[in-house]
């Protein structure tokens, strides 16, 4: 495999999609949190420019194994990068190693491997660091004991948006919001004229993410001049993705309604999400029976502005909304902090599709797939 896409842990299967849907079907091998695969410069310049759901995205030059100690890993490195042949890649270039680690190593840092990898990079090329306005981007991805050594299409993280301009602390990433999506996409067997509602819908990053998929306005949001693989190669960048997508995005807080309107704007979807300021009891009266194809959200949860009772009544009304505005073929898609009282509200009339556990950054989340009975 010569080509790699980082995305979030667990959630690898519902971002594949996008390899396939973007540049076209083939095979890709599955790592934790990293997805490999076969591309040319120009399909992954491509995937880099469209795709929502990847970090980061680069073609894959090495990975192999690497030990917390300094003087271990200066060994694995200097051995495995310093016989690649680069000088092609960077003839007349200047280049910058960024390194990015989802680990728990201790006796070294990101900072040291990327000292190290560019000392193995001068060895196998003649060419100069540079740290600001370089042509190549070289990139370390270390998950666990691997790392993965290849050359950056972006130079930035993919998950970043220009529209999440109005924000709170509960907002998520927006990779991982597109992701929660794609996870009840997938789970139907129907993908002809749905409907996604977002119930508990903060700044709405699920359903602004939904819009710029269903309505193939994704790529507005960057110029090609952004991302380094322009120095490189030059693709034709044209990509639809366009679905019928009705999407309604709901919150109790006026606050959130401002901001998530704001940010749409932004992003320039507004017109295509149907945004309301009420509470999850005036679901029924706002959707109709059997109208509404995905459910995806964040939870709230009990805490310092919400007890534990309210929090187990808010799923309770849920549900009971869900019976009558979720269609035969749907899905609910449930992320939380806080798993248990979830999982125990769901009644008989609903099945655990399923449950994975995933992070964003260092805060972990479980996420429900739950189905009609």
């Amino acid at each position: 495999m010569d080509s790699i896409a980082i995305t979030f842990e667990n959630m690898e299967d519902a971002a594949s999609a996008d390899i396939a849907g973007i540049i076209g079907p083939r095979k890709v091998e599955i790592k934790k949190t990293a997805l490999l695969f076969n591309a040319t410069d120009r399909e992954l310049a491509k995937l880099s420019f469209f795709s929502q759901a990847f970090l980061r995205v680069a073609r894959l030059l090495s990975y192999f194994e690497i030990d917390d100690s300094l003087e271990k890993a200066k060994k694995a490195i200097l051995e495995n990068i310093s016989d690649l042949r680069l000088d092609k890649i960077l003839k007349n270039k200047t280049f910058k190693v960024i390194t990015k680690r989802n680990n728990d190593f201790r006796e070294i840092n990101s900072q040291e491997i990327s000292s190290i990898i560019g000392e193995a990079v001068l060895k196998s090329a003649d060419a100069k660091v540079k740290m600001k306005n370089y042509d190549i981007a070289f990139f370390a991805y270390i998950h666990g004991t691997t790392l993965y050594f290849g050359i950056d299409f972006s130079g930035f993280d993919l998950s970043k948006r220009h529209y999440k301009v109005f924000s709170n602390q509960t907002a998520l990433n927006s990779s991982f919001a597109y992701l929660l999506f794609k996870k009840g996409l997938l789970s139907l067997k129907n993908k002809n004229q749905l409907t996604l509602l977002d119930p508990f819908c903060g700044i709405a990053t699920i359903p602004i993410e939904a819009a710029l998929f269903s309505s193939s306005k994704f790529s507005r949001l960057h110029s090609a001049d952004d991302f380094l693989f322009r120095s490189f190669v030059k693709p034709k960048l044209a990509h639809s993705s366009k679905m019928s997508l009705k999407i309604y995005a709901f919150d109790s807080s006026v606050h959130n309604i401002r901001s998530a309107k704001k940010n749409a704007k932004i992003a320039g979807i507004a017109d295509a999400i149907e945004f309301s300021n009420a509470s999850i009891e005036w679901l029924d009266t706002r959707l109709g029976e059997k109208s509404v194809s995905i459910i995806a959200t964040l939870l709230p949860v009990p805490g310092k502005s919400m007890a534990e009772k309210e929090a187990i009544k808010q799923y309770n009304e849920l549900f009971y909304q869900a019976e009558y505005i979720l269609a035969d073929d749907s899905a609910i898609v449930a992320a939380t902090i806080k798993p248990g009282i979830f999982a125990e509200s769901i009644p008989e009339s609903f099945r655990l599709h399923s449950e994975i556990v995933t992070y964003q950054g260092k805060q972990k989340f479980h996420v429900f797939v739950v189905k009609r009975a």
